[in-house]
């Protein structure tokens, strides 16, 4: 018998609005509750947030968090430039805090960006010191991305960065350089790495001292596959 699972990860209601969101979201999502309580589908979420609501609804969600893409996992890993620190992904003036950037250029690093950037972001570092190089595809990504000492992931803290709990974190974990975070909610799992930040005002992870290397996508469909509704 088909078992469905609904793997929710965007937050609709506090989605941007450009990314329109599918036509009746809710109503298809209180059906495919309805189905859960009766023993028909699972949810899955990558957000405590969004679990929580669903259990406000009597209905049981699973967290299954990111994972690491094989691209980063097999790639070996220089320390990197300790004066250099890089972002890689979309830049949205909406969701990035722009000023974690140039307030990284007035402390004297050297501040890459891999990504596309919208009109807003742009108009805030064209005339920056920042480098603002063209977006990859992900096997492109780590030979972007090794003589960077450190990563940065600057959030702005809003209604959606409160569910927002980005794959690319356990990427970047994944190089085993230290990685700033800014205004996202850390997930339980990742609160071994943490370290003492070496830049005031943002939270600091790094695994170079575990041994084990973070979860690939593979661990995670086995989570999901040995839960209670699917073992």
């Amino acid at each position: 018998m088909t078992h469905p699972i609904y793997d929710h990860v965007v937050d609709w209601e506090n989605a941007p609005k450009d990314w329109f969101p599918p036509k009746s979201a809710r109503s298809v999502e209180r059906w495919f509750g309805k189905r859960v309580r009766d023993g028909k589908g699972t949810i899955t979420s990558d957000s405590v947030m969004l679990k929580e609501r669903w259990l406000k609804e009597g209905v049981q969600c699973q967290v299954v968090l990111p994972a690491a893409d094989e691209e980063f996992i097999d790639t070996d890993w220089p320390i990197g430039d300790p004066n250099v620190v890089g972002y890689f992904g979309s830049v949205r003036e909406a969701e990035i805090d722009l000023s974690s950037f140039l307030r990284l250029i007035d402390l004297g690093f050297q501040v890459n960006i891999v990504g596309p950037i919208d009109g807003g972001a742009l108009a805030v570092l064209g005339n920056s010191k920042v480098a603002c190089l063209s977006g990859v595809d992900i096997g492109g990504l780590p030979a972007k991305m090794k003589m960077w000492g450190m990563i940065i992931l600057p959030y702005r803290e809003t209604s959606r960065s409160a569910s927002i709990v980005p794959a690319k974190l356990w990427n970047c974990l994944a190089t085993r350089k230290t990685v700033l975070v800014g205004g996202l909610m850390i997930p339980a799992e990742l609160t071994q790495y943490e370290v003492e930040s070496p830049v005031i005002g943002y939270r600091a992870f790094n695994i170079s001292q575990k041994s084990e290397n973070v979860p690939s996508w593979t661990d995670r469909f086995k989570q999901i596959l040995t839960s209670g509704d699917l073992a």
